[in-house]
């Protein structure tokens, strides 16, 4: 028997007509601390496919253990962020290629010498909307925090966010928010060669979290409108509303990528750094607004109201809820390396309390995920079994 069951929600995937989206945000803890892991955990439910990892992260060349992102309370937001760390060791932080990408991974080796790298993304074996082909729409809003005295001291690059394509030329991102010395952030664009798409932004903007919403229609042909916005002041930092290449002739497709991408060029002038990063979205299929700047997009949730508890007398978890939506209600039990452990189909109608019984059997003690989709949106919990 176990004694409680607690639950938060952290991540909602909607589906609007012939759109589909992805939110990813970090979830506050439900009792002490957080478990080792838990932060790829929630990242991979988001965006990665089926027992995958999307964290390129250099946990591996560490003696000890040491997450390179992890889940903080900040003050500003009043909500729990990822943060991402790097240290300026290139022994312990370089550019690795482990054994296997499944977290967790104890065994690599450094891939680059040249370049640290601590990113998420999405790839090939993610869901289709989260990969841009030729003709697609595709919008990524995310927003992002440097410390006052970040330190970038060189021009040599420091990435933050990639729109990187895969297959064919694919060695050079597209897009990428680089940060530049003296802590000016820029928009680099890269076709046939590198432009810097101005204005950059100042440094003075450090120690303020920043929003970026990046629409793009993919192709050769294709168009890019990002707006880069002060998320305080509402004031707008950089706007661009052009025709653009956004996927070269050889590519099969592009992905976001975000968090620290460095080169080791003078890396002694370098120190150990740390970003944070939150309300990540990824949006396909959704044509470009009217307005000359984006819209913030709003999530939504498959419950009017939501609870996880334990059946009486029994190893039953049942999920109890209003559903907004009639229609089939997919529950999946998920482990936090990413392991669908089990999955029940559900035909509930909207607007009446349902319980849902997730599991009828028993399973160890410890923390793991409850992915809830319907066709109109998706979205999953957290839950501590103990």
């Amino acid at each position: 028997m176990r004694k409680a069951i607690f639950f938060l929600m952290i991540m909602a995937v909607t589906f609007q007509l012939n759109a589909q989206r992805v939110t990813l945000n970090a979830v506050r803890p439900t009792d002490t601390t957080f478990r080792s892991g838990e932060a790829y955990a929630v990242i991979n439910a988001a965006l990665a496919g089926h027992n995958r990892n999307v964290a390129e992260v250099p946990d591996c060349m560490h003696p000890e253990i040491f997450e390179h992102i992890r889940m903080v309370y900040d003050d500003v937001l009043g909500k729990y962020v990822f943060e991402f760390l790097i240290c300026v060791d290139s022994i312990v932080d370089g550019d690795v290629q482990p054994d296997s990408w499944q977290i967790p991974y104890r065994n690599c080796s450094i891939r680059f010498h040249d370049r640290q790298r601590n990113e998420i993304k999405t790839d090939a074996n993610s869901p289709r909307f989260l990969r841009g082909y030729h003709g697609d729409t595709v919008r990524y809003s995310w927003r992002f925090w440097l410390p006052p005295d970040f330190h970038q001291p060189t021009n040599a690059f420091t990435h933050i966010y990639q729109v990187k394509p895969v297959g064919g030329d694919d060695s050079q991102p597209i897009f990428s928010l680089t940060v530049r010395q003296g802590g000016r952030i820029i928009v680099r664009y890269f076709n046939t060669e590198l432009e810097e798409i101005n204005p950059a932004i100042h440094p003075d903007r450090r120690g303020r979290w920043i929003e970026v919403d990046h629409y793009m229609e993919v192709g050769v042909n294709g168009w890019s409108r990002m707006t880069i916005t002060d998320v305080e002041y509402g004031h707008i930092l950089h706007h661009h509303d052009r025709a653009m290449l956004t996927l070269r002739p050889t590519n099969r497709f592009i992905r976001p990528k975000w968090g620290i991408y460095r080169s080791l060029a003078n890396a002694n002038q370098l120190r150990d750094e740390r970003i944070r990063f939150s309300n990540f979205v990824i949006e396909f299929g959704t044509p470009l607004p009217d307005d000359t700047t984006s819209t913030r997009i709003q999530e939504q949730n498959v419950f009017y109201d939501f609870m996880i508890m334990q059946a009486p007398g029994s190893s039953d978890i049942v999920v109890s809820g209003t559903p907004k939506f009639s229609g089939r209600h997919q529950v999946d039990l998920i482990s936090m390396t990413g392991a669908v452990l089990k999955s029940t189909p559900h035909f509930l109608q909207s607007n009446v309390r349902q319980d849902i019984v997730v599991c009828g059997q028993d399973f160890p003690l410890g923390l793991y995920l409850i992915r809830i989709s319907t066709p109109i949106n998706q979205e999953i919990h957290r839950i501590v079994v103990q």
